[in-house]
């Protein structure tokens, strides 16, 4: 069970030191395996993760103090996402360090407990590519860090934790990385404006503006952007249309943005969700088939005043195989095009939807504006390869 549903923060940490001050932005990525399919978009090897399970869920036997034990398939579950995790930070930030984080120490709390569980853990982990890169809890001599979260900061084991998570960031050479002043202050700069104006969001224009007034022009600007987005700090598609002419400073904001249409309908709602409602048959379409009209899509993205912001988020999320425009009535010779229902499928089969490589996304966004729609379509494994 892996703590999640996209937010940030920053949290400064200090040893005393100045030369090892450090400031963290941390992120709580969705865990949900409907949101498994973001992680190539915003995962990089340029982080620490911490991946969180509910060790009453894999314990084995009946927890002291407690009438429930896990069941087998509770425990399968939750192994089942740890491996996802794992997996798919190897696979998009290959070489990030990762410490595995087990809640619930009000209720495991015993010695015998978590070195059932570190023994799991190492035995199930070991020969993996991904076990170089887990951090051990030297203090507790654990493959794992338990925390007691009603104890908050009292607790020992985040104390624990929070320690280790600084010394192993420090470790880290891109922590020690020089980084130009100007861009430096280019960075403050537009996260002042995203707390003090609450505009996630901001026109390339007025980033040249405010980068022109600490010498960032040209080249040097878009370097700085580049920089910036390789770290997940902002995001900047300079190769998606619209999107050059955009710079998300909060990128939790467009992770949410999107997710407002990729989400499972029946565990997670969005305040958008009474005014789509209203569309009954458009809404039925979304929740019952996964097909969105572009006018339903006007809805949940209101956030986005500009038809033509909407399009460009449009185009990154196709690019990304995140959803594919859908022409109804049109047939190939050949085969005709399966749609699925998304929202309640394995991971792999909502990681695999995209569309044809081939497609003039800008052009198919023009036609599907008025009656059209958009669609995502989960890759049938048994196809033949020749279609």
């Amino acid at each position: 069970n892996n703590n999640n549903n996209n937010k940030d923060d920053d949290d400064d940490a200090d040893d005393g030191d100045d030369s090892s001050s450090l400031t963290m932005k941390i992120f709580d990525l969705g865990g949900q395996s409907t949101f498994f399919i973001f992680h190539s978009m915003f995962m990089t090897r340029y982080a620490l993760y911490l991946v969180v399970f509910d060790m009453t869920q894999i314990v084995d036997g009946q927890v002291q103090h407690t009438t429930s034990s896990s069941t087998s398939q509770d425990k399968q579950e939750a192994l089942f996402f740890l491996d996802q995790w794992l997996h798919s930070i190897h696979l998009h930030a290959r070489g990030a360090s990762v410490l595995l984080v087990g809640t619930m120490g009000d209720i495991v709390h015993s010695r015998k407990d978590h070195e059932q569980i570190s023994m799991l853990l190492y035995l199930r982990y070991f020969q993996q590519p991904i076990f170089k890169h887990i951090l051990r809890n030297e203090r507790s001599k654990l493959w794992f860090f338990p925390v007691d979260n009603t104890q908050s900061s009292q607790d020992k084991g985040i104390q624990t934790l929070r320690s280790a998570t600084v010394e192993a960031m420090l470790r880290q050479d891109y922590v020690k990385m020089n980084v130009p002043l100007p861009w430096l202050t280019l960075h403050d700069k537009l996260m002042e404006i995203n707390r003090q104006e609450c505009r996630p969001l901001i026109y390339m224009d007025d980033v040249k503006t405010i980068g022109g007034s600490f010498g960032l022009k040209g080249g040097d600007l878009i370097n700085c952007l580049r920089f910036w987005h390789v770290y997940s700090m902002l995001l900047y598609y300079e190769e998606v249309p619209g999107m050059c002419e955009l710079v998300v400073i909060d990128t939790q904001w467009a992770v949410d943005l999107m997710s407002k249409v990729i989400r499972n309908y029946a565990l997670h709602s969005v305040v958008e969700d009474g005014a789509a409602r209203k569309h009954m048959k458009l809404w039925d379409q979304l929740v019952s088939d996964g097909i969105l009209a572009y006018p339903l899509l006007k809805v949940l993205w209101s956030d986005l005043k500009d038809e033509e912001d909407i399009d460009a988020f449009l185009d990154l999320m196709i690019l990304n195989g995140l959803v594919m425009p859908l022409q109804r009535g049109v047939e190939d010779n050949d085969h005709e095009m399966d749609t699925h229902d998304w929202t309640n499928k394995e991971p792999n089969s909502i990681i695999s939807a995209n569309c044809n490589g081939n497609t003039d996304t800008k052009e198919d966004i023009q036609r599907i504006k008025g009656d059209g729609e958009i669609e995502i379509v989960a890759e049938d494994k048994d196809e033949d390869e020749d279609e």
